[in-house]
Formats: structure tokens, sequence, C-alpha cells
């Protein structure tokens, strides 16, 4: 658990140094102007990558769309996935990316990403707000609640942002194969903002892969993915425990900040990270 919060407070100080140099979070996701209107349906995951990219997130981000809807984007874009990552197009990293936007998109989870700003711009005038002995309450700061609904429905909230980063970890990592593969970076990408997305899509996802019932148990029953995403949403809204975690060799071991990020995203997340934020630079934390 020592070198998860090392690797939590890393990201955080990375994302802290890129806001003073123009926190990709500072605008909106969508800067389109005019509305959209969206077709009865799309036949390909080209014809959703002919569509200017903030005009499709914003008008899939309304609340009247119809879910089924939005799945049929989804299983249009995740089709473009299928390529392997050394013969991927430019058209399917493009598909990747959008992908991740989807995912948040649809579920608000972009406003989630944009609170890492107002939490940045609190750590700028006093860094003791970053409280790195408890990374799981960073995590939960990063989740506006409505108050205005009942704690059930705030944690169906949580719960549908927490499978929207699973989605978009999915999806990046993706991106990141490609890259690995020999591909350029796409043009279509804010590294920045693409690189802070990946590492907080993959930290969600590496907390709810790593989850367990009880970690002093023996043996350790880990988590479903159902159970973990459940009782994190719970501890978000409610204040509950975070669910206990499993024991990380490859994490605990970790020699360089590379590594840490390696165990913990994965090589195709890191290599996203890796593309938008200098790791080398955070070596000396690392060891």
């Amino acid at each position: 658990m020592k070198k998860l919060m090392m690797v939590i407070s890393i990201a955080l100080i990375i994302l802290l140094i890129n806001s003073c140099n123009g926190n990709p979070f500072m605008v909106n996701l969508f800067s389109g102007i005019d509305n959209y209107d969206l077709p009865d349906s799309f036949e390909s995951a080209e014809d959703i990558l002919n569509v200017p990219a903030d005009d499709l997130l914003e008008a899939l981000s309304d609340d009247d769309v119809d879910q089924g809807f939005i799945d049929d984007v989804v299983a249009l874009l995740e089709g473009e996935l299928d390529t392997p990552p050394a013969a991927a197009t430019a058209d399917d990293q493009e598909a990747a990316l959008l992908l991740a936007d989807v995912h948040l998109a649809t579920t608000d989870a972009d406003d989630t990403i944009n609170n890492v700003n107002d939490l940045l711009v609190d750590a700028i005038s006093d860094p003791e707000t970053l409280d790195f002995d408890s990374p799981e309450g960073i995590m939960t700061d990063l989740f506006a609640l409505d108050e205005t609904l009942t704690d059930e429905q705030n944690e169906s909230i949580v719960e549908a942002q927490l499978m929207a980063f699973l989605g978009a970890a999915d999806a990046l990592e993706y991106y990141g194969d490609t890259m690995l593969a020999g591909q350029d970076p796409s043009p279509e990408a804010n590294a920045g903002e693409t690189a802070a997305t990946a590492m907080i899509a993959g930290m969600t996802s590496y907390l709810i892969g790593n989850a367990v019932v009880d970690s002093t148990a023996n043996p350790v029953v880990p988590m479903t993915e159902e159970q973990a995403i459940a009782a994190i949403a719970a501890s978000i809204v409610t204040g509950s425990d975070m669910p206990d975690m499993a024991s990380d060799p490859d994490v605990d071991n970790a020699e360089t900040t590379e590594d840490m990020f390696n165990a913990m995203l994965g090589n195709g997340l890191t290599e996203v990270v890796s593309d938008g934020f200098d790791l080398s630079a955070f070596e000396d934390m690392g060891a």
C-alpha cells in the first residue's frame, strides 16, 4: 500500500506541475458552438469519425439521448480496436481516443476529471491540501455529488462514472499499444490531456481490479468488479471505508517511477502517460 500511495502522489504532483504550464482541464472538454443533431443511427465507425468530435460529444452528453444509441456508438468504435496495434491506422487511433471521451461524456465523468483542476489550484496555494497519507480521500474529493439526490442515487451516478473510467482505460490502453508497436502519436490527441485522463482512468482501474474482501485473510478473496465498484462508490458518497487492496509485489518492488506506472497501469497506459509527461524527472521520488 505504501508504494501505491507513492504512485498516486507522483501522479498528482505530475498533474500539479502540468497545471502550472497550462492545465488541460482549464477549458471545457466540449467547445462546440452550434448544436449538432444526432442521426437516428450510425452505420459505421467511419460515419462517427466524420462528425466533429466536440459536436458529437456534446450531443451524446444530453440526458435525453437514448442509452441504446450510446451503446451502438460504443460498439461501433470498439470494433475499430480489433485491428492489431502494429497494423492500426490513424482512424483506429482516433476511434480509441473518441471512445474514451464517449465513455466519459455520457456519464458526466468528464466533470469529475475537470475537478482535478480545482484540486490542483487549491494545492498550489496550500500543498497540505493533498493528503498523500490518504490517497483514497483525494480520489473521493474528485467526485462532485448532488446534495439534492439520495445517497442511493448518487452512488448509482458514481458507479456509472467508475465504469466509464474502466472503458476509457481500455480504449487508451489500445492507443498506447499502437505507439508501443511503432505507430506515431495521433495528431488528434492533446498529449497532456490524454495523459492525464489515462492516469486517472488507469488508477481507477487498478483500484477496482485489486480490491479484496479482506487483505488479512488467507487466502485473500478478490472482490468482483461489481462488488469493488459498489464499495468504492459507497465510500465516495457515504464516507464508508474504501475496500482493502491486495498486496502487489510488482508495485512494491518497482525500482523507478516508470516501473511503478508500468506495474500499476500496464504498458499501454504508461506509454500514453509518458507521451504527455516526462516520468524520468521523478525517478528520485520512486526510489
